[in-house]
């Protein structure tokens, strides 16, 4: 969509670190809430975030 991680951290009241983390290819565990807020910022529907087809 075009976003910095900073622009997506500060749309969805999240850390710059929690978007960097998920953004790397380490594992990193992520709750339905942060979820939730990555999708409202992006102006998707949650389940759109886990589609992997």
């Amino acid at each position: 969509m075009g976003l910095s991680q900073a622009e997506l951290a500060e749309r969805s009241g999240l850390a710059d670190s929690t978007i960097s983390h998920l953004e790397s290819t380490s594992v990193y565990s992520v709750s339905l809430v942060v979820l939730y807020r990555i999708a409202r910022a992006l102006g998707v529907e949650p389940k759109s975030l886990l589609d992997f087809d």
